[in-house]
């Protein structure tokens, strides 16, 4: 059974105890998991019934939270802290070369992972209030609309026991995925 909450704290506890969360950004509601608990990030895989060779977003709160996620010099870094500077928060997802702190199981297996920072309200305070990178694909069943109300998600998921962060600021969800960027 769907359990849909304003409540973010709640959201947060359901993260720390290896739970999945649904919640809203900007672009669609991403189903997420913290991305070093491999036993919550295969639950994301099997609810949707993706193919695990298919990597996952990461969602950040901050670009301070990059850093130890990317394998870059520290040339690279300012340089790629001055884009995220300006396009970030936002629709926007970078493809960057990984470190080892970025599990295969996130990644397909892939040596790059792609970092985004959303820019809705509610996604914004509840991955500050985990701080821990979040990995989010679309919270939906594989191949199927990528969900833009919490009514979508519980038609996709009505028999599964996922809890769902409903959109506390009312920020607008466009309904189309974030742009990915290949930095290399």
């Amino acid at each position: 059974m769907v359990r849909v909450t304003k409540n973010i704290d709640k959201c947060v506890d359901e993260i720390s105890q290896g739970g999945v969360v649904c919640f809203p950004t900007e672009t669609v509601y991403g189903m997420g998991a913290n991305i070093y608990n491999e036993v919550a990030v295969n639950k994301i895989f099997d609810l949707k019934k993706r193919p695990r060779e298919k990597p996952l977003i990461v969602h950040l709160h901050c670009i301070d939270q990059v850093k130890d996620l990317v394998d870059l010099d520290e040339d690279l870094f300012l340089s790629l802290r001055k884009i995220m500077t300006k396009l970030s928060p936002g629709p926007i997802s970078f493809l960057l070369p990984k470190t080892n702190n970025v599990p295969e199981y996130v990644t397909g297996n892939t040596n790059k992972v792609c970092l985004r920072i959303p820019s809705n309200e509610s996604a914004l305070e509840f991955l500050k209030k985990v701080n821990v990178p979040i990995c989010a694909p679309s919270a939906n069943l594989y191949c199927h609309v990528s969900p833009t109300s919490v009514e979508h998600i519980i038609n996709d998921f009505k028999n599964d026991d996922i809890l769902v962060l409903e959109d506390v600021y009312e920020d607008t969800v466009i309904g189309i995925e974030s742009t990915i960027v290949d930095i290399n």
